[in-house]
């Protein structure tokens, strides 16, 4: 638990800097009960604005990201791969399947198709998964740091979800801001 929450500050921080070019950090911040306010509320029918996933814009600067991007963390996890998806018996049981599982529910309730699922595993770097628009976004071949990354879809509750997974420095270096604002 600690672990997440401290993780959670840290991507808040590094979110914000990159958003504002090095500025500030203070843009985004961990949402309400990590999404699960809104979480509730959906369930009841509510909607709530910019609270799906792990983080919020703190600044209305920083609603174009959490307006149209669910922003999911996972730290800590043990034996999970974006691997699984390829080697499992049984793909529907892994925690990778699990994860995206938990985002597409939130992508759902916010009602956008496009999600940042973080990760990071003890002792490794983070890791960004990407859905299919930014997995697709023709960006992504014009970089040196694209060449490092992981495209695949998995098979989710009768919807194929195409993702791209590469580290989230490389994340940082391939994207702007602007490439948000217009989706």
């Amino acid at each position: 638990m600690a672990k997440g929450a401290s993780f959670e500050r840290d991507i808040s921080k590094q979110l914000s800097l990159w958003w504002t070019d090095g500025e500030r950090d203070d843009v985004f911040w961990r949402s309400s009960m990590s999404g699960g306010r809104a979480t509730v509320r959906g369930k009841q029918g509510k909607a709530t604005a910019n609270q799906y996933g792990d983080i919020t814009a703190t600044d209305s600067i920083g609603e174009p990201l959490v307006s149209k991007v669910v922003i999911e963390l996972k730290r800590g996890y043990k034996n999970w791969s974006v691997m699984d998806t390829l080697d499992s018996a049984t793909p529907h049981t892994t925690q990778f399947y699990k994860f995206l599982q938990q985002v597409l529910a939130a992508c759902k309730l916010a009602n956008t198709d496009y999600f940042l699922l973080i990760c990071k595993r003890d002792r490794r770097q983070p890791i960004v998964i990407m859905s299919k628009w930014l997995a697709g976004h023709p960006l992504m071949g014009t970089s040196p740091e694209y060449r490092k990354h992981i495209r695949g879809e998995v098979h989710v509750e009768g919807d194929t979800v195409h993702y791209c997974a590469m580290l989230l420095k490389d994340f940082f270096a391939i994207y702007r801001p602007e490439h948000f604002i217009g989706l």
